[in-house]
């Protein structure tokens, strides 16, 4: 957001920020429970680390609300199968 007075500034509070990061956990996590390949598990897992990073950044000890069934599967061995062909 650009500013065209360098003296305006906009205030965010932590519990706003806080239920921001809940916001968007919770629509990935309804899209991650409805894609459920190992591909999914581990882009799970990363979008919770880096939703976390960002609470740490702004001093908020957040956790995921509820764990994923997608990451948590993926402690669970994962069947191999034949390459997939991208032709």
């Amino acid at each position: 957001m650009a500013h065209n007075n360098p003296n305006d500034t906009d205030i965010w509070f932590v519990d706003d920020i806080e239920n921001i990061l809940i916001a968007v956990d919770k629509a990935n996590l309804d899209i991650a429970r409805h894609i459920d390949t190992p591909e999914m598990r581990v882009y799970r897992l990363g979008y919770e680390a880096a939703i976390g990073a960002i609470a740490s950044a702004f001093g908020i000890a957040y956790a995921t609300k509820t764990p994923s069934a997608s990451s948590m599967q993926l402690m669970k061995p994962i069947s191999t199968g034949p390459a997939p062909s991208f032709d």
